[in-house]
């Protein structure tokens, strides 16, 4: 396939290129890290799980609202503009010394993002014909998944061999670049009056962060504590609050169009992307048992993870394939088998540990997200009406966004749950005599935030039983995902999809 862009569309669209793949790597590029984070800055499990979520969690509470800051200052501004943030907040992070530092330069990157996101496909179709855009956005995506895939191998060089820190400074340069090359070569697009509906986004952003504050904090404070049940009451308050102002809110651009949903393939997309992303989080929990109970290096745990995402470079075009041929069931049915394989695979890892098996399992995973991702993603859009497109797009990346950060929190509750739950047992069982400085060390051995002890406790025994337990923790995460993706599975069959197919949609 020969592509006949100009060369100022070819530099165009490289500054695109470097916002959406910034997006993309710093989705995967830290994961492999925080093992080390935790051990040179000594933070809980639970904190780990908050540096990596919190980035999801902002980009789906205000992407939408990124969309419609283009609409009113303008789409080539709010670009330079998010990808400036992008890179300070990157510097800011680079410098951390504790947990808070790391979460609110992490907030800022997701804040950022949910500015860029919306404002590359807006670019691309402004800039390029119908009857190229296609190409041009296939080409971006096509290099985000590339950075997507490399971004555990590129996070396990830089801490193996220079340091974890460096996984924020590398945006620098991607962010300076796609600037510049934005500056000179994208044209700036007019305006225009766009309302927004802040009381949406008010309750919007508090539902979300109070159930999956609920969902991440449960295991910590409790699930049916008076605090952590307020989390949930009060965000699902929000939550109907959102949708009964939705309802009473006259307006022809809403915040988030619940009307789209009546449309059962609509509905049915929407969850298979919520699924993919929420059992895309288990690749987190990988690179911290490749590296906590396998004992592998940072660059050989995130080339075992890379396995997991390398795959999708060559599916990706396969359902693509496989979705003009024969349409949306096919390669989604593929993909959720995949996922199943992949998990059943993890489960009986767990119980005999028997390596090849992992890896069996990370190759075909590879292969599974892109066959339910790529048809889902033309098949949500086609199924909406040609004008609600724009704010079709922003509901979809909302759902993708808040299935990775429900999928974080739920599964790390679990992952933890398991964890601490083996560790009271191994105290009552066999350390009962400990003293508080003695427990608290304990646990900070037993998680892997320490290595040696000052208090005279006996690391190896406690660093084997952790391993066990790191065992347990996946199993169960491998269970509820093979629970979850037979689920989406079974979904696929409930779509009422004309004759399997869908029309190919011009993006």
């Amino acid at each position: 396939m020969t592509f006949r862009f100009s060369s100022d569309k070819w530099l165009l669209l490289a500054a695109m290129i470097c916002g959406i793949s910034m997006i993309f790597l710093d989705s995967t590029i830290l994961p492999v890290t925080l093992p080390t984070i935790q051990k040179e800055l000594g933070i809980s499990q639970t904190g780990l799980q908050w540096i990596v979520n919190v980035y999801f969690l902002a980009e789906a509470s205000f992407v939408i609202f990124g969309g419609k800051l283009g609409d009113i200052f303008g789409i080539r501004r709010m670009f330079i503009i998010g990808m400036l943030i992008f890179g300070v907040a990157s510097v800011f992070g680079g410098f951390a010394t504790n947990l808070a530092w790391l979460i609110i330069s992490r907030t800022i990157q997701g804040l950022a993002a949910a500015l860029i996101a919306p404002m590359v496909t807006s670019i691309i179709i402004a800039k390029f014909p119908s009857n190229q855009r296609g190409k041009a956005v296939g080409m971006t995506v096509a290099t985000g998944g590339l950075f997507l895939a490399l971004g555990p191998f590129i996070g396990g060089l830089f801490t193996e061999y220079a340091t974890w820190r460096w996984v924020f400074f590398i945006n620098i340069f991607i962010s300076l670049i796609g600037v510049v090359l934005t500056m000179r070569y994208v044209p700036k697009y007019p305006s225009r009056r766009v309302k927004i509906d802040f009381v949406s986004l008010f309750l919007f952003v508090g539902a979300l962060f109070l159930i999956t504050l609920g969902a991440m904090e449960g295991e910590s404070l409790g699930w049916t504590s008076l605090l952590n049940s307020s989390f949930f009451i009060v965000g699902f308050c929000f939550a109907l609050l959102f949708y009964f102002h939705y309802r009473n809110y006259k307006t022809k651009e809403p915040f988030f169009d619940f009307s789209l949903f009546r449309n059962s393939n609509f509905l049915i997309g929407n969850l298979h992307a919520f699924i993919v992303q929420f059992l895309l989080m288990n690749t987190v929990f990988w690179t911290i048992f490749l590296q906590n109970a396998m004992e592998l290096s940072p660059t050989t745990a995130g080339f075992w993870v890379f396995l997991s995402t390398a795959p999708t470079i060559i599916a990706a075009p396969l359902a693509g394939y496989l979705l003009d041929k024969y349409g949306v069931k096919l390669p989604t049915t593929i993909g959720f088998v995949g996922h199943s394989i992949t998990y059943f695979c993890l489960i009986i890892f767990s119980i005999y540990g028997y390596f090849p098996l992992m890896i069996v399992g990370f190759v075909v995973y590879g292969f599974s997200v892109s066959q339910i991702l790529t048809p889902t993603a033309s098949f949500v859009i086609s199924s909406a009406p040609k004008e609600k497109r724009g704010l079709v797009a922003g509901v979809y990346s909302t759902m993708r966004f808040t299935g990775a950060t429900m999928g974080l929190a739920i599964l790390g509750s679990i992952h933890s749950g398991t964890m601490k739950s083996d560790m009271r047992s191994y105290i009552n069982e066999k350390e009962l005599h400990l003293s508080k400085t003695q427990k608290t060390e304990f646990v900070k051995i037993y998680l892997g935030g320490q290595k040696t002890s000052s208090t005279g406790l006996k690391t190896n025994l406690i660093k084997q039983d952790s391993k066990k337990a790191a065992f347990g923790a996946l199993k169960a995460i491998s269970i509820i995902s093979f629970i979850l993706s037979l689920s989406g599975l079974m979904l696929i069959y409930a779509e009422q999809v004309r004759k399997g197919k869908i029309k190919k949609v011009s993006i």
